[in-house]
């Protein structure tokens, strides 16, 4: 199958928040997915952080999304980078705490979730993406 995205539609994007002196901000994304939704490459969109932010790390939170010999494997994204590669929560529904590299945004950037192995056996499912970031000095 061709990788496919899914775009935030405009009525529902979220936009993270910017404080004025340089606060440590975060905001939580909710992505559903449906059982097609996890085909490799696959980019699912979430939101968007503000300009003029360093973020520094992420919280993701998965339930079970592959109910076989477990395989699937995420990314999260900033923009068309990959911050954080080789999540696997989706495999056995977990959370956890990803630092990544300081990256300072210029315009508002979008956060998504890319599916770099397909599950054995998809199931639908959600994933909760929060990224931390503090505004850029």
């Amino acid at each position: 199958m061709a990788a496919s995205t899914t775009v935030v539609s405009l009525g529902t994007r979220k936009r993270g928040r910017k404080l004025t002196n340089g606060a440590l901000t975060a905001m939580t994304f909710d992505l559903t997915f449906g059982e097609t939704d996890n085909e490799e490459n696959d980019i699912m969109e979430a939101g968007y952080v503000p300009a003029g932010v360093t973020v520094i790390g992420f919280i993701v939170t998965a339930s079970v999304m592959d109910t076989g010999t477990v395989a699937v494997v995420h990314s999260v994204l900033l923009g068309s980078t990959a911050l954080v590669a080789g999540l696997t929560n989706a495999q056995t529904g977990t959370s956890g705490l990803y630092p990544c590299t300081p990256t300072t945004t210029t315009a508002a950037t979008v956060v998504s979730a890319k599916t770099t192995t397909a599950p054995d056996t998809a199931a639908a499912g959600t994933m909760q993406i929060t990224p931390i970031y503090f505004s850029a000095p």
